[in-house]
């Protein structure tokens, strides 16, 4: 069966756009895009279809595809930029973490020379 879209009083068919047709989002953008493109949309009487029944029109369709598609791909490059700040982040967080070590590090190594420089001292005494 044709995944269906109640739009306000009105059934609309969902023939085009399958990959789009599960997501609630992109219903809400249907919804809002149908009400724009009104005059666009084909009657029920023109189709002999049930009255509460409206095919949208190819050219509708085409233009929702590339609103969705660019929507999708929006999406997506939102996706990366969270992804590669996240990754620059634990860059960040890994070069203060090795720069903290460094200095423990290099206190460790002050206080064992100081040990030795001490020892040295004592046994040259």
């Amino acid at each position: 069966p044709l995944p269906s879209y109640q739009l306000g009083t009105r059934m609309v068919n969902i023939t085009l756009l399958p990959d789009f047709s599960d997501d609630e989002s992109t219903f809400e953008i249907i919804d809002s895009f149908c009400s724009e493109n009104e005059d666009t949309s084909i009657s029920a009487k023109e189709r002999s279809l049930p009255e509460s029944s409206y095919v949208i029109n190819n050219a509708v369709w085409d233009r929702l595809g590339k609103k969705l598609e660019k929507q999708k791909m929006d999406l997506i490059e939102a996706e990366l930029s969270i992804i590669k700040n996240l990754m620059k982040c634990r860059e960040g967080a890994f070069k203060e973490k090795t720069e903290e070590l460094k200095k423990v590090h290099q206190s460790e190594i002050h206080e064992k020379e100081a040990e030795i420089d001490g020892l040295t001292r004592v046994n040259e005494e």
